[in-house]
């Protein structure tokens, strides 16, 4: 009985690992979400016209499409999850403050293009990462968890850049807000990645 404990549908819930990644989904449905909402209106301030807004718009959802498939192949031949999902919310956070100080349209475009890619690309190890330390029943139970307490994060990230664009006049500072969500991101995945290597290491040590 002890032996199947990690498939249990309570372990899937309980396990602090999967609230980490579920804040970890959160932050990056937080960029996603706000690039949604926002980008056409960061794009529009410009003075572009909305034929060419919506032109632009179009084109870093797509690169990140077309980029997310080569990433996650990659993760999956090399079996590694942490850095493929650490790097790809590095490059979505210098992104968005990169972002924020451009002022050329060709410059935000570019920004925002690192930024869908970098979310985007985070996604896929990201959801894998639960199936490291839960099987059966209860990785479905925690990838669920993840995915109902991350999407928080898609009404969580455009509200906050609205409420700083109204204080401040400016897209500068809620960007700077959601890239730091990433960076911290970044962070939190690293520290579940270690608490994995520590029960193996402990186990190789037992052994030897």
């Amino acid at each position: 009985m002890a032996g199947t404990s990690h498939h249990s549908i309570w372990r899937g819930l309980a396990d602090v690992r999967v609230l980490a990644l579920a804040l970890v989904y959160f932050k990056t449905s937080a960029g996603l979400y706000t690039l949604g909402i926002w980008a056409p209106q960061i794009i529009k301030s410009f003075g572009l016209s909305n034929l060419q807004v919506g032109f632009f718009n179009a084109i870093p959802p797509t690169v990140a499409m077309i980029a997310m498939y080569p990433w996650s192949w990659h993760s999956d031949r090399q079996n590694e999850r942490r850095w493929h999902v650490v790097i790809a919310c590095l490059a979505a956070a210098a992104g968005l403050a990169l972002a924020g100080i451009s002022n050329t349209a060709f410059g935000v475009i570019t920004s925002l293009v690192l930024v869908n890619v970098g979310i985007s690309a985070a996604k896929p190890p990201l959801r894998s990462m639960p199936t490291l330390f839960l099987s059966g029943p209860a990785a479905a139970t925690g990838i669920a968890a993840i995915n109902s307490i991350g999407n928080i994060g898609g009404f969580v990230g455009p509200a906050m850049i609205g409420w700083i664009k109204d204080l401040t006049g400016s897209f500068l500072g809620g960007l700077n807000f959601v890239s730091g969500l990433l960076l911290a991101s970044a962070a939190l995945t690293v520290m579940v990645a270690r608490s994995l290597q520590r029960p193996a290491a402990a186990a190789v040590t037992a052994h030897s």
